[in-house]
């Protein structure tokens, strides 16, 4: 029996206008044996709407957020897993966004997000995380300064064209990921959506025989590697589909609810 869902929110539960359909929050609502954890990129602020929204927010629920760099109780918001980088880091990390000539953003500890300078892509990030970004001099960064994670932000043709030109130096100190076709992401080494899930697993006292991740692209690939029952979405990136137990409807036709259903989840 599955008894943890973790689930990824964008090209997943969310269909292209960024709605969650009756089906799928019916079928999450409906779940009284098996726990409903969203597991995204996203920051806290970008999440919790979606937990109101699926009546997530008592005691006893949790959420993956910063693709794995926390995992927060939902009625506190309270970590109870935490990795960070440091200034000093992200500093590395810049260096090598303006060599490569992308845009650049970072999210501090307390979820401030920050940018050297704001560009088409800071609207999409404020838009949907609720969030405005700060103006930042990354230069003047104290080395010791910790960060949930960092970005480099582009274009999809551009990201695709850099991503094996990053320096062995920042791939051999970071965990990378594409977290979507404009944000290529750098987080904590011993951070990603696979090692929450295990964690919160051994937290709740659940076995990962009794886990399953639905999810549609990189960021989702651990936590689907280290899920018992690995569902992609059927409009998940090829290497995602590849590596999937079951591949349920797409993000536009309630792929989360047909799988909740398929392994008669309750």
């Amino acid at each position: 029996m599955i008894k943890l869902i973790t689930c990824d929110l964008d090209g997943t539960l969310f269909d292209s206008k960024k709605n969650i359909s009756d089906a799928n929050r019916k079928a999450i609502t409906s779940l009284k044996e098996t726990k409903f954890v969203v597991a995204s990129g996203r920051p806290i602020e970008g999440v919790m709407p979606v937990n109101h929204y699926l009546g997530l927010t008592n005691s006893g629920n949790y959420t993956i957020c910063y693709n794995g760099s926390l995992v927060i109780e939902n009625d506190t918001q309270k970590p109870i897993f935490e990795k960070y980088i440091t200034g000093k880091m992200v500093k590395i990390i810049f260096q090598e966004s303006q060599r490569l000539n992308t845009n650049f953003h970072a999210f501090k500890k307390d979820g401030t997000l920050i940018t050297n300078e704001k560009n088409p892509y800071t609207a999409v990030e404020e838009k949907i995380n609720h969030l405005e970004a700060v103006i930042v001099d990354f230069n003047d960064i104290d080395d010791d300064e910790l960060f949930l994670k960092c970005m480099m932000v582009s274009s999809e043709e551009k990201l695709d064209s850099i991503r094996t030109q990053i320096s062995p130096e920042i791939v051999n100190m970071a965990t990378i990921n594409r977290s979507s076709k404009i944000f290529l992401e750098f987080l904590n080494k011993e951070a990603n959506k696979g090692m929450a899930l295990c964690f919160l697993a051994d937290y709740l006292n659940i076995s990962m025989d009794e886990t399953m991740a639905i999810g549609d692209a990189d960021n989702d690939r651990t936590m689907l590697l280290a899920a018992s029952e690995a569902v992609a979405m059927q409009n998940s990136f090829e290497s995602i589909l590849s590596i999937a137990s079951y591949i349920t409807d797409d993000n536009e036709h309630s792929g989360v609810a047909k799988a909740i259903e398929h392994f008669d989840c309750k």
